[in-house]
């Protein structure tokens, strides 16, 4: 998420009157220097300067007489407020789902952590792939790629009756590639077993990325991300994204991937950089969590961060069930959960595993970016959750995109 922030000090300062009092009960009197009032811009204010002075320091008052004083607080507690721009892509579309173009800022509805904020801009980017030349005129198109990651979930080694349906995934995959990726689309292959593993960079080769599946099958350990596998990218790729440039290198990439989620994680926070939509294609048969009575639950310790980091780094996942058509089984919620949360879609039951493929592409040909400020304390990190919606609910409008975002420095 790329932030513009912005820090407003706030100090403010109580005056009250005094009743009169005795002299064994006077406060102490203080002198007030005004405090200097902040400017426009957003920089922090100087504190005011409160000098004090007790009352053995002033002279008696007349016999018979008690003395007026003002009495102080203590100081007031100073507030800085960190304001961020936050950006949020939401993809619209209708049952059928056709992307709905022609919206304006008005049309929707932002929510943070259940309270509506302003919309301060709103574009549509699209590849303009699959929508009509004058409606896309008439919407003001901005151009923009498709981003998307093949990310297979290869456990073959500890059950090898999900070969079968893995290789189905890689052939599937690698048809899509040959037969329906356009020209400007930008794609990587990554795979987790024991680490995360790259077989290949954002790049829009075709028959780089086909060769690349077929590694993915075989279970090719590329190595460690060393510095020398970023130089080997070709000259056209080298002023793409890199996800092995923003990724843990050499040995550290095995160390910091040692479980599915952190792969996840790491994973996501490489692509960070990229201000666009990034679509990600799980090919999974599930993922660790807490099972109890049959009933699969996420794991407290590894589920959050990997989600709120998919969603800050603006991943949307697209989760296809590995398991043969037909079979229930708890770890599908797993797979379900992290696509609803962060604004993609769960296939299950699949014969194979090319229209969802289409269907995840069509979906993906246009996005709507929305912006607005948020406001949270200077020096605190948290995660705020952000809801996207159509205001009207007659429309029967379908809205992904992400599910909050990460503020402040963890």
């Amino acid at each position: 998420m790329t932030a513009k922030r912005a820090i407003l000090t706030l100090l403010p300062l109580m005056i009250c009157l005094a009743p009169l009092t005795s002299r064994a009960q006077q406060p102490e009197r203080a002198r007030l220097v005004e405090p200097v009032k902040p400017a426009a811009e957003t920089q922090p204010v100087a504190e005011a300067e409160v000098v004090v002075e007790t009352v053995a320091d002033l002279p008696d008052p007349p016999s018979g007489e008690t003395r007026t004083s003002l009495a102080v607080p203590e100081p007031a507690i100073e507030e800085t407020i960190e304001i961020t721009e936050v950006l949020l892509d939401a993809l619209v579309t209708d049952r059928q789902g056709n992307v709905i173009l022609g919206l304006e800022s008005g049309d929707f509805l932002v929510e943070e952590e259940g309270s509506p904020v302003e919309i301060t801009s709103l574009s549509f980017y699209s590849n303009r792939v699959n929508l009509d030349r004058s409606s896309a005129a008439e919407a003001d198109v901005a151009p923009s790629p498709r981003y998307f990651i093949f990310f297979f979930h290869d456990r073959t080694r500890d059950d090898p009756r999900q070969r079968p349906r893995f290789r189905q995934a890689i052939k599937d995959t690698q048809k899509w590639v040959r037969t329906r990726m356009v020209p400007g689309d930008i794609a990587a292959v990554a795979s987790y077993d024991v680490k995360l593993k790259i077989h290949q960079d954002f790049t829009t080769d075709r028959t780089a990325l086909e060769e690349a599946l077929g590694r993915a099958e075989s279970g090719k350990d590329p190595g460690g991300n060393w510095p020398s596998r970023t130089a080997r990218r070709t000259r056209p790729e080298r002023d793409l994204p890199s996800l092995l440039a923003s990724l843990p290198s050499g040995n550290d990439l095995r160390k910091e991937t040692t479980r599915f989620s952190h792969a996840m994680r790491v994973l996501a926070a490489a692509t960070r950089g990229i201000q666009a939509r990034k679509t990600l294609l799980l090919f999974s048969q599930g993922f660790e969590g807490n099972n109890a009575n049959g009933l699969w639950r996420p794991d407290r310790r590894y589920y959050y961060d990997m989600m709120q980091t998919l969603n800050d780094s603006n991943v949307a996942v697209y989760a296809m069930d590995l398991a043969r058509s037909g079979t229930e089984h708890s770890l599908r919620d797993s797979l379900s959960l992290l696509s609803a949360d962060t604004g993609g879609r769960f296939y299950y039951n699949l014969l194979t595993f090319s229209k969802q493929l289409d269907s995840v592409a069509d979906e993906n040909s246009g996005y709507y970016l929305l912006s607005y400020r948020s406001e949270n304390p200077h020096g605190e990190s948290g995660y705020r959750k952000v809801t996207v919606s159509i205001r009207n609910r007659e429309l029967k409008l379908r809205v992904r995109g992400r599910q909050g975002f990460l503020y402040g420095e963890s």
